[in-house]
Formats: C-alpha cells, structure tokens, sequence
C-alpha cells in the first residue's frame, strides 16, 4: 500500500525527534553507545552524534574525522521519503550502496582503532558475564 509523502513526513519526523532526543540523552549522560557497551567492540556507527555536534558547531572537519559517512543518514531519509517517486531498483540500488559504504567504513575503522572506536570485547557486558562464567567453571 502506497502511503503520501505527507505521511511519509510525519514518520520520518516523529522518528527523528525520538532519535535525536535519544542521542542528546545518551550524549549528555556520557553514557556512550549502548551496543559498545555490551559487546565492547564499538558499532558501526559509533562517532555519528560526536559528528553531528562537530556540524552543530559548523566543524565540519572534526564531524568527518568523527564518522565519514555522517552525511549519508539524511540523504537515507529524503530517500525514504521520495521512495515511490523513484523506480524500485533505483530505490534498492541505493540502499544497497548505503550498506556497503557502511560495511566498508566499518571495516576499515574498526582495524585501525581510535580513542572513540573500541575492540575490547572482555570489557563488554556479555564479555564479562562470559569471563565470570568461566571462572566459576573452571
């Protein structure tokens, strides 16, 4: 079922202001990324709010040092919103592309850790459970 990109709007709206106070919330509690914290190992997009606060403060530098790829989520949403304006292929095509520039980034980010980018699984949660478990085990 085709939905108007009035709906569109509100969804994508309603959703970015949940997010967005999510992200505040998370960022002024220093509470850092919530899937860091239980794995350990930083998430693919980890660096997205410090990027948006650097382009806040119009350090456009320092957001893409941040997150390369912090320009890519609101091309997504106005390509959600223009989704049934744009033959499907094209529309998938460019999720597609989306995915890999992020599985790409990742990759790359992630052999080369930085101060904010974190690969320590043992200081996880689910590390440290796994840890304790195996003490009490053994």
């Amino acid at each position: 079922m085709k939905r108007s990109i009035r709906q569109q709007v509100s969804d994508v709206l309603k959703f970015g202001v949940a997010l967005g106070v999510y992200c505040a919330v998370m960022y002024l509690l220093h509470a850092g990324c919530p899937i860091q914290r239980l794995t350990g190992i930083s998430c693919p997009g980890c660096g997205m709010t410090r990027a948006y606060v650097a382009c806040l403060q119009l350090d456009f530098a320092l957001a893409f040092h941040y997150h390369p790829l912090f320009w890519l989520p609101p091309i997504g949403v106005l390509w959600y919103v223009l989704k049934y304006k744009m033959p499907r292929k094209v529309y998938e095509a460019g999720i597609v592309v989306a995915i890999f520039l992020f599985v790409i980034v990742y990759a790359y980010r992630i052999t080369r850790p930085s101060a904010f980018l974190i690969v320590n699984p043992k200081q996880g949660i689910i590390g440290r459970i796994v840890l304790g478990a195996k003490a009490m085990l053994f």
